[in-house]
């Protein structure tokens, strides 16, 4: 946390939750930034980084427009994305296969991105690119 507070600043809002409420050594810590970036820390692998969820519409990829389009324009963009979880009119989870992404689609349209990492043998420990990289 120290080393993206370093990297990012300090965040314009943070909230605390517990994942269930019978167990708290269970919870996680939410960072949100005002550009579109919330930052996800969790007790499962000891507060780091363990995932970024993008809102921003100024967000690219592969130099293409994707949070605020209609899912099926973002499709023939991206042919390979699949539908990973069908929540009916809570929502809809696409991923994009190879990568360890997720895009959130509300009412047809892509809500958001979240970034997950790669995790170490014992899939515990969260593994992100080294800066600069």
């Amino acid at each position: 946390m120290d080393e993206i507070r370093e990297l990012c600043g300090q965040p314009e809002f943070i909230e605390h939750f517990a994942a269930i409420e019978s167990r708290p050594e269970d919870r996680s810590v939410l960072w949100r930034y005002s550009n579109g970036i919330d930052l996800d820390f969790g007790s499962d692998y000891n507060f780091r980084l363990g995932s970024i969820t993008l809102t921003s519409p100024l967000v690219k990829l592969e130099d293409k427009t994707v949070i605020g389009r209609p899912i099926n324009d973002v499709l023939l963009d991206f042919p390979t994305i699949e539908l990973d979880d069908d929540f009916a009119e809570n929502g809809h989870n696409y991923i994009l296969p190879g990568e360890e992404l997720s895009i959130w689609v509300n009412k047809s349209v892509v809500e958001n991105i979240t970034v997950f990492p790669n995790y170490d043998k014992s899939g515990n420990i969260p593994m992100w690119p080294e800066k600069g990289s």
